[in-house]
């Protein structure tokens, strides 16, 4: 490892540590039980094509380290994908969704050490 993955992984582990909450991510029979994920939000601004309108998305995000990301039953590496959600620990329900790009993240920085995961909450039915 370089000195700048080091400093990243440190980077990661310190932020999980003083922010991180346990989450769960599932995606139809796929659960991955989350120890760490860091809460943040981003702003998308998005001009409809007659120019006039505007349109500002807020999403609830998810960082979550990629080496996190590993399916239980084939220990594979898994990359999040629109449709699935993540329940934090009191319940409450995100759904993810497309942003920018259609997957429905990006990566937190240019090394791809964290997956940030865009979602938005679940509206309760009563």
């Amino acid at each position: 490892m370089s000195l700048i993955d080091d400093a990243l992984s440190l980077h990661a582990a310190t932020l999980e540590s003083a922010a991180g909450e346990p989450v769960t991510y599932q995606f139809g029979a796929l659960t991955i039980a989350i120890e760490h994920a860091v809460r943040g939000q981003s702003q998308f601004d998005a001009v409809q094509s007659d120019g006039e309108s505007y349109t500002e998305v807020r999403t609830v995000d998810w960082i979550v380290r990629s080496a996190l990301m590993i399916d239980p039953e084939t220990q594979q590496k898994v990359e999040p994908c629109v449709g699935a959600t993540i329940t934090d620990s009191s319940g409450a329900i995100y759904d993810v969704v497309p942003s920018l790009n259609p997957t429905g993240w990006r990566w937190s920085n240019s090394h791809r050490v964290s997956y940030r995961i865009h979602t938005t909450s679940r509206q309760s039915s009563s």
